[in-house]
């Protein structure tokens, strides 16, 4: 009976498994296919065998705002979290709540912690799934390389990312997917096409030490594709 009972028990766990991860593929096809286009202000993560795998990690800096309404939140409990889009085209977060808004574009995050009427949470995000194949087409060169530049004349120069990586993410229901990868404007994939062997990059402290590439070099060819 009991050898029964547990065999009812795998079952009922394997069948609720089934159906769950059946509602999350159908969840991100529909978000990914109807969700609103954003735009918004991204870090690709390139550390360990970034070419290897079938996903980018990608990191939003999208994680406080203030909190309207019930402020009597616990870590882990559901917010919505209202967006907008700035005169730069980029998404920007208005405020958060516990209940669903009536109107506008919100998504829904996790509660960390919330201080002083301000609510941190943890973007609900961090992946973009691609192939391997299309991974190939990712220059980590072109994409973490850095530029000493100027803002204004006679002042000392600063370090930049020669190239602006945005991600596009589409937002539905309160569901969010990372669509592309947008350097300066442009999808990552398709600006540089990479050949050769892939490289590691020890990143620099932006003091003492600079940005090392280990491996053979790349030869890049710029397509100016769009």
């Amino acid at each position: 009976m009991n050898k029964k009972a547990t065999l009812l028990a795998i079952f009922i766990i394997v069948i609720a498994e089934f159906i769950f991860l059946g509602w999350m593929k159908h969840s991100y096809n529909t978000t990914m296919a109807e969700g609103k286009v954003f735009k918004v202000p991204a870090t690709i993560n390139f550390s360990g065998d970034f070419y290897n795998r079938n996903y980018i990690l990608v990191y939003i800096p999208l994680f406080q705002t203030k909190l309207e309404g019930d402020k009597n939140l616990k870590e882990g409990e559901e917010i919505y979290v209202s967006v907008y889009t700035d005169r730069d085209g980029l998404m920007r977060l208005d405020h958060a709540q516990s209940s669903e808004p009536a109107t506008g574009d919100y998504f829904i995050a996790r509660v960390n912690y919330i201080d002083k009427g301000t609510v941190n949470f943890k973007f609900p995000v961090d992946r973009m799934y691609v192939t391997k194949d299309d991974l190939k087409k990712y220059s980590i060169v072109e994409l973490s390389e850095k530029v000493q530049v100027k803002e204004k004349k006679g002042e000392d120069s600063v370090t930049k990312k020669k190239n602006e990586v945005t991600a596009q993410i589409r937002i539905k229901d309160g569901h969010v997917v990372i669509e592309k990868i947008l350097a300066s404007g442009a999808s990552a994939d398709k600006v540089f096409t990479t050949k050769g062997k892939n490289l590691k990059i020890k990143y620099s402290d932006g003091q003492t030490t600079k940005d090392i590439i280990e491996g053979q070099e790349l030869s890049e060819e710029i397509t100016n594709k769009e």
